[in-house]
């Protein structure tokens, strides 16, 4: 905000608002420092139960930052200090450098509402609907047709394999646009991936074209902005009943495998990334390896 002259600390405030205090305005933050762009606050809460989760958002001049809630659990005893973040996620290096080519992809196999009912391949359709590419949110349930993704094949959606149920579009986002991508897939126009303010966000992390990782519908990705370089490593028990299953800690990171080794055949997974396990055929492992890697 304040590399973009959008927030004067001599004139405009700052507050953080959740289920702490209702929600509610009063609880201003204040620079750590003369000067410093870091703002602070000290509260007490009382009305939260120790090991619950405690949602919270900033807000400036009464402008809410975008994207989902913020979270913390709120310890047993004693004081404690959140992390800094930037209001929105949105830091010094948060956009892009040069006109960059992003395709997005979700797998619709298998794909179910919110209430429970299934996608079918034949008769129904799928858009993307969020805040990305300089897009904002289009009214719920009216998609404009350029945002509909497509099974087809072509070059034009950026789809690999007509009919395989992974559905696709392809964008252009603008050097000096945001890097994050938030956004909600959609069956006929309808809120219906996830409930209210859950939606994926993913980020930008190369210019000039850029594949995001394919998502699975209803599996909510959300990626921090600054990926650990640690991914951790993974487990592989089985087999049973004919299949092996690999887990791992990192959520963050995408599972990958290969065939041979050689550093420009590793493939990302479709839909590894948000989990915590996966499971394949013995058939499948036994003549794969497998990886964690950056999306």
């Amino acid at each position: 905000l304040l590399q973009d002259e959008l927030f004067f600390p001599e004139f405009d405030w700052l507050e953080a608002r959740g289920a702490f205090n209702g929600w509610a305005a009063g609880f201003k933050l204040e620079p750590i420092s003369e000067g410093s762009p870091i703002y602070v606050g000290t509260t007490t809460i009382n009305s939260i139960a120790p090991g619950d989760t405690v949602e919270y958002k900033y807000v400036y001049n009464g402008v809410w930052e975008t994207g989902n809630n913020r979270t913390f659990v709120l310890p047993q005893q004693g004081a404690q200090v959140l992390p800094p973040r930037y209001f929105s996620d949105l830091g010094p290096d948060s956009n892009l450098t040069e006109d960059t080519e992003i395709v997005i992809s979700v797998d619709m196999k298998n794909a179910l509402t919110l209430d429970g009912t299934p996608f079918n391949l034949e008769t129904d359709r799928v858009y993307i609907n969020g805040e990305f590419a300089g897009f904002t949110w289009w009214e719920w349930p009216f998609p404009p047709e350029e945002f509909e993704l497509l099974d087809d094949g072509t070059p034009e959606s950026g789809d690999a394999v007509a009919g395989d149920g992974l559905y696709t579009i392809k964008t252009q986002a603008l050097a000096g646009q945001s890097k994050k991508v938030e956004y909600k897939f959609s069956i006929n126009g309808e809120d219906n991936e996830a409930g209210f303010q859950n939606n994926h966000i993913r980020y930008i992390r190369k210019t000039g074209d850029y594949f995001l990782p394919a998502d699975q519908f209803g599996n909510m990705v959300r990626e921090p902005e600054i990926l650990s370089s640690n991914f951790g490593g993974f487990t592989i028990d089985g087999p049973v009943s004919g299949m092996v299953t690999i887990r791992w800690e990192n959520a963050a990171a995408v599972l990958q495998n290969s065939t041979t080794l050689t550093p420009d055949t590793w493939e990302n997974i479709p839909s590894s990334q948000g989990k915590r396990e996966m499971a394949f055929s013995v058939t499948e492992i036994s003549k794969n390896y497998f990886r964690l890697a950056t999306p």
